[in-house]
Order: structure tokens, then C-alpha cells, then sequence
């Protein structure tokens, strides 16, 4: 990845007065647990400092401990140096702050290197080589708070495990906490306000990422968090931020109750790339680099745009087997995403860029200025979620895909992302998709579009749902040259101003068991090899069905009715081909309107006979609604369209670098 350069206020430099003048006169004893105490007191027990850089010099052997009593620490304090006063060298080493009885406590001892008396500037908190990137120890940091004139709060990168819990960065500089383990890291109940660069960077690169309970409002940026092997995380929630919620990760993970509120940028921005591609096949240093920047998904700069992520990911499909000698790339762990929400965000409210399959439930994205979700993934499992009132609903590109239970509605356009799917309800590009129970109403475009972006077979399966007063309820997005494969069952189209369902250049198209009702058009299709029509009913639009089948396509409407359309128009061939739509009710028990049946009197078929095109067998006709009984329903088969190992290698590879191109700008640490 490359770099840009520091900002002026990162602060590596030792205050090395500070730390000679901190040596003079201190015992020469070990000691394993030292106390900081402004006041000298430290609750009667010893040894007793007056700063917590003292503290740090005098702790050892290790594992050793540091009780910090309440009081504001004027200092920069380098935990490189901890044993330093006592011949003792780096080692585990945990700081704890306590209550004026020495009992652990939180929110009372206060690190600030602008306070008076102190340095004036630097970061509050560090265990950071500048020579050789991590400091070799356990770390652990509980109960206080951090701040500085023009640096970070807490930057620590270490060899061993970090444990932080209880700790608050406010006012800083720089970014408030960056914490990075070559091991685990463990986090919980950590606060990070008014930052002037990222509220928190937490990072773990062969061990777990587990955090809980983190909050970051009011920073340049949110917080970002970097489990390359293992992330757990629960509770984050990130507010009125330029970013909200950043992570990257190698391998999968769990991601349970994310908030992303009113932040000026993404509201979340979720992504993985492959094994042998940084940082996954990197050291800790593509975490945090030498020269001390940590690696930043939610910057602006310098960044693959989503309409860029969506040309790759298309040209990625279809484009032929891994060049000679590259590796094999091993699918990842699933990426769950649970019970969180993106609201009222200046761009995408949900990003996921993810080469592997990603399982998401209970997701709520509203009021974000750009797309509610992006989702690129090798396979997406979505459930039970809502995107509403955003630019555009959800844009999915997958190779496989199972969406139920979700709804996106009153997505009224406007985004300034420049994405197809502004407008949009769904906008969904798969191989092979089955969507359950979808709603996709009140939206500027179409409720459901499929088959976007495609270069291949694809094929569509909507079982049950309903699409209401948008442009068009359901509709194809043909690129491939053959077109999606479409079957509808048990939808319900209506209100919809141009179409109910509109299928432009569809491969295969079956309308089972459908009520297409107030619509421009009822049905528009354009099959080019078939059609299916059976037990729908198309009443109250202002043309019931009108098909133009490509050069050698049939097909066939039966057991339907054509009712109160306002034209009078049930049906319109618009092509040279033969329509078979006999045994449809056309409302009236004397059959449809048209010169081959004189006493006629429901709803006008139009052929070659009557100024349109081809020929319409309707005969015989219902006289009657109609009924499962009059005609039963075939089985529906759904196509599955497998792609090959290569294509899916090289679609993992090409998300990957679709992911790392916003990752390549990096943040201040």
C-alpha cells in the first residue's frame, strides 16, 4: 500500500528533557507494582511518584503493574522506557486507574501533556518504537482518559496481546486511541470524542479482535477496526464523524449491533481481501507502518470510487482463468452483520466489499444521502432488513444470492455518488438469486431491478412480494447478450406509473399466481426464448399485457384474467410470432373483444386481425375467473448458473483489489 505523508501534529518525538529530569533521585529497587499519584499520597502505599512517567521507569520486573491515582498527569509518557530507572527491561506490563482508596475506577486520572507544567504538546500515551514499529510486551490499560494539544491520546503497537477497557480520548490533536497487537486485542467500554484525526484504530493481526461496547462522536473519523485473522465485535457506535465504522479483515467475522449515525461520509464500510494480498499477507506493519500511519478504509483520498468497485467487480465475472503462476486464493470465513443500522450518513450508509460469502440480518439503513447498501460479495445471504428514504434502497452484486424478508421503499434519488441504483428499491446482479417476501414500493425507479452489471447467464427467482407506486414494480437490467432468466411467483405489482412488471430483454420469463393491478402497463416482456404466463390477474392498469417476443421465442398466457384495464386493452402482440392465450377469463363470459369473435364483449386482444402484430389463439376462453382448478400450476424450476473455480478465483482477486483501492491512503497513528 502506499502512503501519504504525516500531518504535522504526529508527535513521535521524545520529550527527552522531560524524562532526564524525571530520573533524578529514584530508588534503585524493583518493583513490580509502582503508584502515580500528583498529590504524593497514593493512598499510603509505595513506591509513590508524583508523575506516571516515573511510575513507567520504575515498574519491573515483569510482569509488573501501575496503579494511577485521580489527578491530571501534565506529561508525555513513552512506556518504552518502563524498568529503565531499575535495570529492568520491556515486559507485561498493566495500568490501571484507581479511585483515592486504590480501589480500580474510571474517569479519574486524566494524561495531558498541554495541562500546566507539562511539555506543551506530544501524545498523551505511547508504546511505539520509531525504529523497529512494535514493543515487545503485554500491554494492558484500564480506567483513563487521554487528550493532547497536537498529538494522539493512546498509540500503542506491541509484539504480545493488548487489553484496554474503560479508557476515554478526548481533544486530541491527533487521533484518539490507536491500538494494534501482533496478538489479541481485547477492548471494551472505550470512548473516543472531538479528535481531530480518527476516534479509535484498534488492530489485531494473527490474533482476535474482540471489542464491545465502543463509541466515537464528534472525530474526523470514526473508528477502524483490523482483525486479519479473527474480528468479534458488538455494540460499536460511531456519531457525527467525517467516517463511521471502518473494518478489514482476512478471514471472516461477527459483527453484532453497529450504529453509524449522522456521520458526514459512509456511515459503515466493511471489507476482505484475499491471503496473499496486504495486509493479510503482511506483518503487523501494514497495520502500522514505521513511519507510524495506521491503514485507513474510510479515507477520501486517493480511493476507488463505488461506480470504479462496480466496473471491476463486473469485468471481474467473466474474465477467464488466474494468469499463470498466480496463488490460490482459499475462501474466507462468512462475515455476519447483525441487528445494526446506518442512519441519516452523507454517503453509502452500508459498504461491504467481501471476497467470500457475507450473511447479514435485521439491518436497518434510512435517511443516508447516497445508496442505503452496497453489497459486492462472492455469495450474500440477507434477511429481515429495511432500507428506506435513502438516494437508492440496496445495490447487490453476488454471484449467488438469498434475500427474504426485506423491504426497500421511499428511496427518492439524489445521491451524489454518481451509482446506478439511485432511485432505486433493489437493484440486484447475481448468478443465481432467490428473493422471498420483498418489498420494494415508493421509489423513484423501479422497486426491484435484476440482472445489472451482468456478463453471463443469471437467473432470478422472487417468491412472493410486493411492488408498489414506483416507476416500474419489477424490471430487467439486461447487459449480458442472453439475458436473466426471470420467474415470478405470487407477486403483486401495483400503482406503478410506467410498468408493473417490464421485462426488457429477459432470457426466460414465468408470472405465476401474480396480481398486476393500476399499472402504466401491466406486463411489458420481451422474451428471447419464452414466456410463461398462469393464474395471474391483470385488472385496473391502463393495458393489461403487452408482449414482443425476439425471433424465435413462444409463449403462453393461460388460467389468467384480464379485467377493468383502462384502455380496454387486455392483451397486444407486438411482434410476428404466434401467442398461445387460450383459457383466460377476459371479463365478460362472451369471451375477448376481437374480429374472430363477433359477440365478444371483455377486454380488446390485439393481433395482426385488429392493427397489431401476429397472431393470439384465445380460444377457448373462460367464461368465468379462474381458478386453480381450470388450469393447475406447473412446477417451477429456477436455474442455478454455477460459475467455474477460475471465474470465482478471479472474481475473489478482483474484489480484493476493488477493497484495497480505498485502503491505500493512510491515517496519522
Amino acid at each position: 500500500m502506499s502512503s501519504m505523508p504525516r500531518r504535522s501534529c504526529t508527535g513521535f518525538h521524545v520529550h527527552l528533557a522531560l524524562l532526564v529530569a524525571g530520573l533524578a533521585g529514584l530508588p534503585a529497587a524493583a518493583a513490580p507494582t509502582t503508584h502515580a499519584d500528583p498529590a504524593g499520597i497514593c493512598a499510603g502505599a509505595s513506591p509513590c511518584f508524583t508523575t506516571l512517567q516515573q511510575a513507567v521507569d520504575n515498574a519491573g520486573p515483569a510482569p509488573a503493574t501501575i496503579r494511577v491515582f485521580p489527578g491530571i498527569y501534565p506529561e508525555s509518557v513513552d512506556l518504552t522506557t518502563m524498568g529503565s530507572a531499575i535495570g529492568q527491561t520491556l515486559g507485561d506490563l498493566t495500568i490501571q486507574g484507581v479511585d483515592t482508596g486504590g480501589a480500580p475506577t474510571m474517569g479519574q486520572a486524566r494524561i495531558d501533556p498541554g495541562a500546566p507544567g507539562g511539555p506543551g504538546s506530544g501524545r498523551a500515551l505511547g508504546a511505539f518504537d520509531l525504529m523497529v514499529g512494535e514493543v515487545d510486551m503485554n500491554l494492558t490499560l484500564r480506567g483513563l482518559e487521554a487528550t493532547s494539544p497536537d498529538s494522539d491520546g493512546f498509540l500503542a503497537l506491541v509484539s504480545g496481546n493488548i487489553v484496554a477497557s474503560d479508557l476515554l480520548a478526548t481533544g486530541c490533536g491527533g487521533s484518539g486511541m490507536t491500538l494494534a497487537a501482533a496478538g489479541n486485542l481485547t477492548a471494551r467500554n472505550l470512548t473516543a470524542v472531538l479528535n481531530t484525526d480518527f476516534g479509535l484504530n484498534l488492530g489485531s493481526e494473527t490474533g482476535v479482535l474482540d471489542v464491545a461496547d465502543l463509541v466515537a462522536e464528534h472525530n474526523d473519523g470514526g473508528m477502524v477496526l483490523f482483525g486479519l485473522s479473527s474480528l468479534l465485535a458488538a455494540n460499536l457506535r460511531a456519531t457525527a464523524n467525517g467516517g463511521g465504522i471502518g473494518t478489514v479483515t482476512c478471514n471472516g467475522g461477527e459483527l453484532d449491533g453497529l450504529v453509524a449515525l449522522s456521520n458526514t461520509g459512509p456511515g459503515m464500510e466493511l471489507q476482505q481481501a484475499p491471503s496473499d494480498m496486504p495486509p493479510c499477507g503482511s506483518s503487523l506493519g501494514s497495520l502500522v507502518s514505521r513511519d507510524g500511519f495506521l491503514q485507513d478504509p474510510l479515507s477520501r483520498n486517493r480511493r476507488l470510487t463505488l461506480p470504479e468497485r462496480l466496473a471491476a467487480w463486473q469485468q471481474g465475472r467473466h474474465s477467464g482463468p488466474p494468469e499463470t503462476g498466480e496463488a490460490e486464493l482459499g475462501a474466507p470465513a462468512p462475515l455476519h452483520l447483525t441487528n445494526s443500522q446506518a442512519l441519516n450518513n452523507g454517503e453509502v450508509g452500508i459498504g461491504v466489499f467481501f471476497n467470500g460469502s457475507v450473511v447479514f440480518s435485521n439491518l436497518t439503513s434510512r435517511g443516508n444521502g447516497d445508496l442505503g447498501m452496497v453489497l459486492l460479495a462472492t455469495a450474500a445471504d440477507v434477511s429481515g432488513s429495511v432500507f428506506e428514504q435513502n438516494g437508492g434502497g440496496a445495490l447487490i452484486g453476488a454471484e449467488s444470492l438469498t434475500l427474504d424478508a426485506s423491504r426497500a421503499t421511499d428511496n427518492l434519488g439524489g445521491g451524489g455518488g454518481g451509482l446506478p441504483g439511485d432511485g432505486y428499491g433493489f437493484l440486484v446482479g447475481a448468478g443465481s438469486a432467490v428473493l422471498t417476501n420483498v418489498e420494494g414500493s415508493r421509489n423513484l425507479e423501479a422497486g426491484l431491478a435484476v440482472g445489472f452489471l451482468l456478463t453471463g447467464p443469471s437467473s432470478f427467482f422472487v417468491d412472493g412480494g410486493t411492488f408498489e407506486d414506483n416507476r416500474a414494480g419489477i424490471e430487467t437490467v439486461a447487459a449480458a447478450p442472453e439475458g436473466p432468466s426471470v420467474v415470478l411467483r405470487q407477486v403483486t405489482t401495483r400503482n406503478n406509473v410506467e410498468a408493473g412488471v417490464l421485462l426488457p430483454g429477459v432470457e426466460r420469463a414465468s408470472l405465476i399466481e401474480s396480481q398486476v393491478e393500476a399499472n402504466g402497463v401491466g406486463l411489458r416482456a420481451s422474451p428471447k426464448e419464452s414466456l410463461r404466463v398462469t393464474l395471474s390477474t391483470f385488472t385496473g392498469n391502463q393495458v393489461g399485457a403487452g408482449v414482443d417476443f425476439q425471433p424465435g421465442a413462444t409463449g403462453s398466457i393461460h388460467c389468467s384474467n384480464f379485467t377493468a384495464n383502462a384502455s380496454g386493452v387486455g392483451l397486444e402482440l407486438l411482434s410476428d410470432s404466434p401467442l398461445d392465450a387460450t383459457t383466460n377469463f377476459w371479463g365478460s363470459p362472451l369471451g375477448p373483444t376481437h374480429p374472430a369473435n363477433p359477440g365478444g364483449a371483455g377486454e380488446m386482444v390485439l393481433d395482426s386481425a385488429d392493427g397489431a402484430f401476429g397472431t393470439v389463439a384465445f380460444e377457448p376462453f373462460l367464461e368465468a375467473p379462474a381458478t386453480a382448478a381450470d388450469c393447475p400450476v406447473e412446477a417451477v424450476d429456477v436455474v442455478e448458473v454455477p460459475m467455474s473455480p477460475p471465474a470465482l478465483a478471479l472474481l475473489a482477486l478482483l474484489l480484493a483489489a476493488v477493497a484495497m483501492g480505498r485502503l491505500r491512503t493512510r491515517s496519522r497513528v
